[in-house]
């Protein structure tokens, strides 16, 4: 049986893919910046210099940020999952912790080497290059690898008078919706039917759709997923889940008033009270076969 999990595995995949890159980034510009060196002193300074002393040197001068830069990236995927008031104030604590974290370290470090370097003198004389870095790390994250806003341009199905105050499910919408929908699978993309999607589930920023043994994934959120859902297909069971009326079974009501979802391959997904009268509701308008215990 397949286990659904609320897991978001899609920012995790993005997060490694953050490190990797910044591992990579300092790998070529340390060695760039070493190759640079050995032509300075061989053309202007007239001295002789071997590569790797001058990838010491560059490793030296930005060695805090090989450690920092992964953390900031990860950090700031993070971030971006906030709203907007709590967004900036987690952006700005994150920017002060790591200049300061960069500052400390690199003047730690010079000290090492060159104990009459006072802390305060060594803040002042390393703090415009730290400033820069950061700034230029900000800057490329945010333009080419920061995720992508979703914006729902199409206004929310006004209610009819016998859903006012109820919760909203799918079958509310009524109007053409697309049969298909472009989903990520692993590197890559694939067009799947909506009506052979069993189970939707939140999982952060993305949903997992599942159809039978595979999983795929949609950058969306389940309010504005619900909007897009073709009619009469899906129903609303919880906060994190939306089922596939065909591949419902049987639903077990528990004596809490919550329930149990159980689908027609044995997989069993929490029924929440506030949404188990427009499952009954569903039920009736549409004449399923699924049964109320």
């Amino acid at each position: 049986m397949l286990a659904i999990r609320t897991t978001n595995a899609a920012p995790r995949l993005l997060m490694r893919r953050d490190i990797v890159l910044s591992f990579f980034g300092w790998a070529v510009f340390l060695t760039a910046a070493a190759l640079y060196c050995i032509l300075y002193t061989q053309f202007v300074a007239l001295s002789t210099d071997t590569f790797v002393h001058s990838f010491i040197w560059g490793f030296r001068e930005y060695a805090p940020w090989l450690v920092i830069t992964p953390v900031l990236m990860t950090q700031l995927r993070r971030i971006h999952q906030f709203n907007n008031s709590s967004f900036v104030f987690r952006y700005a604590g994150l920017v002060i912790l790591t200049l300061s974290a960069a500052l400390i370290t690199r003047v730690g470090l010079e000290m090492c080497f060159n104990p009459e370097l006072g802390f305060v003198a060594g803040v002042v004389d390393f703090f415009p290059i730290q400033v820069s870095v950061l700034a230029f790390l900000v800057i490329i994250w945010e333009w080419c690898l920061a995720p992508a806003k979703v914006e729902n341009t199409q206004p929310p199905p006004a209610p009819s008078a016998d859903e006012q105050g109820a919760p909203e499910f799918s079958a509310a919408v009524d109007r053409p919706k697309s049969q298909s929908v472009l989903v990520i699978k692993g590197n890559g993309e694939r067009l799947i039917r909506w009506d052979s999607v069993e189970v939707i589930c939140a999982a952060g920023n993305y949903i997992e759709l599942y159809c039978a043994d595979e999983k795929y994934l949609l950058r969306a959120s389940m309010k504005q997923l619900e909007q897009d859902l073709p009619a009469g297909c899906f129903v609303r069971i919880h906060r994190s889940y939306m089922v596939n009326i065909t591949a419902i079974d049987r639903i077990i009501t528990q004596a809490a008033g919550n329930g149990i979802v159980v689908l027609r391959n044995a997989q069993q997904l929490p029924l929440s009270k506030s949404y188990k009268q427009a499952l009954k509701a569903y039920k009736f308008a549409t004449s399923q076969s699924a049964q109320l215990h």
